[in-house]
């Protein structure tokens, strides 16, 4: 099957605000996610190639969903939140990703990924999960 090439792109022009809060916990939460947001959105949009490109998770079968041919590669970054937890500060933040609607790109699919550091300083992503957004 064709891969699917990833990119985040600004939010588009059709996305209301209240799907784009920021909610950060103090200034160091703020500036952790200021001073990171390109490695989160690398590490995020390594994930979203990987999930449209696996043929387990993605694909045009009836019951398949996300559909590899509604799927646009195309994702922007959603709610972000950054916050302390057990002396550590913790980052999620939502991936809506695009799909080929009736009139046009709309949202289709979210990912929310959780990111924390790992024993060397590095930002993993540690978890994240799928829900359906539209289309």
């Amino acid at each position: 099957m064709k891969e699917i090439k990833t990119k985040c792109i600004e939010r588009p022009s059709f996305v209301e605000d209240c799907f784009c809060i920021q909610r950060f916990d103090d200034n160091e939460c703020r500036a952790v996610w200021d001073n990171n947001k390109a490695r989160f959105i690398e590490i995020a949009n390594d994930i979203v190639h990987e999930l449209f490109n696996d043929p387990y998770v993605c694909d045009d079968s009836e019951d398949s969903y996300p559909r590899k041919s509604i799927v646009t590669g195309e994702w922007y970054v959603g709610q972000v939140s950054s916050f302390k937890q057990d002396g550590k500060i913790l980052v999620l933040f939502e991936c809506r990703c695009l799909g080929h609607g009736k009139n046009g790109a709309e949202d289709y699919y979210g990912i929310n990924q959780w990111f924390e550091q790992d024993e060397n300083g590095e930002w993993v992503s540690s978890y994240y999960d799928t829900e359906a957004i539209g289309c």
